[in-house]
């Protein structure tokens, strides 16, 4: 009877060990599944009516609050994924497997879980969501969602893109940096927005809010940013500094530092990497690491003192914010006349 109580005492320690917060992480992938169910029968008949129909009873009627969410958040269309599916078909056919067997990643994805709440210990508990786009967002994170864009997240460097058209060229180079070797790290990147509170549409708080994402998933997984702009800013950080500082408080100037490369440096996301050096400067100047990261992600970006605080205190720039603030004002043209 005591070796009985002994198994069954040692078997509840077991069954405790698997209820971690990591380990009762969510990662639901449902939607790919009813994504593909959809695509099979869309291909299958020519009605552009029965197409339609397809695409909303097995894929869209279905969506979890995930695939809802990014569809909202990036504002997908019917249309555009049949589009999408019926132009496409031999780069879909490409990423099918592996977005069939995301189950593989889970062990690594959780891992880094934990280490986000090693140093975050108020880590708020989000779900994850393998969720399936047209081509507008590998990732994004809000409330408690973390949503992975599978159609980019998913696809390596074995992808067919033949068929894409000149605009979808940022895709074709996202899949050059063999994108689920770094799934880890975008998964960490979306799990911090879902903690941070909403930017402001200006260039400091969105690269701050960017920057702070791609710092902290360098911590966790111990990975760097794979993409253009952090190798660029890297080695042209001197040049890059003196652009952003001069645009920083010229709103028309956004479009420049995010989302696209038709700027000076032939570079998209360049905020992202401005802001993770700012992050990284209060981090290394920092006693207390843990309050660091605490101060990054809970930073309130309609706190115009505590953000003016924060970039001044990592003395990142050239000098203070109000300096260049005056400095923009000062360089503004003046009307004379009107005729």
């Amino acid at each position: 009877m005591k070796h009985f109580f002994l198994l069954f005492f040692i078997s509840l320690l077991c069954v405790n060990c698997d209820k971690t917060p990591e380990a009762q992480q969510e990662i639901i992938n449902t939607d790919i599944k009813n994504f593909w169910k959809a695509y099979d029968h869309i291909l299958a008949v020519n009605d552009t009516i029965l197409q339609l129909k397809y695409l909303e009873e097995y894929f869209l009627d279905k969506a979890t609050e995930g695939q809802q969410g990014m569809i909202r958040a990036r504002n997908y269309t019917p249309k555009e994924y049949l589009n999408a599916i019926k132009m496409y078909p031999r780069f879909w056919n490409s990423i099918r497997n592996n977005t069939l067997n995301t189950a593989k990643f889970d062990t690594e994805i959780r891992a880094g879980i934990k280490n986000l709440k090693e140093i975050y210990p108020d880590l708020k508990p989000a779900t994850i969501y393998y969720t399936m786009g047209v081509f507008r967002s590998p990732g994004t994170g809000f409330n408690d969602l973390a949503l992975i864009g599978s159609e980019f997240a998913l696809g390596d460097t074995y992808t067919v893109t033949e068929e894409f058209p000149e605009y979808l060229n940022y895709v074709k180079n996202y899949y050059k940096i063999n994108p689920p070797a770094f799934l880890d790290f975008l998964n960490i990147h979306e799990y911090v927005h879902t903690q941070q509170k909403p930017a402001l549409e200006n260039i400091l708080s969105q690269s701050l809010y960017e920057g702070v994402a791609d710092f902290i998933a360098s911590k966790v997984t111990n990975k760097k940013p794979p993409f253009k702009y952090n190798n660029f800013g890297l080695k042209n950080e001197a040049k890059l500094k003196i652009a952003f500082e001069n645009e920083l408080f010229n709103i028309r100037k956004m479009g420049d530092w995010v989302w696209n490369e038709n700027n000076q440096f032939k570079t998209r996301d360049l905020l992202y990497f401005v802001g993770a050096r700012i992050a990284e400067a209060n981090f290394n100047k920092a006693s207390d690491k843990k309050a660091a990261i605490k101060e990054m992600i809970e930073l309130d970006y309609n706190d115009e003192t505590e953000i003016e605080e924060y970039v001044n205190n990592s003395g990142y720039f050239s000098t203070t914010l109000k300096n260049l603030e005056q400095k923009f004002e000062e360089s503004k043209p003046t009307a004379i006349t009107i005729n």
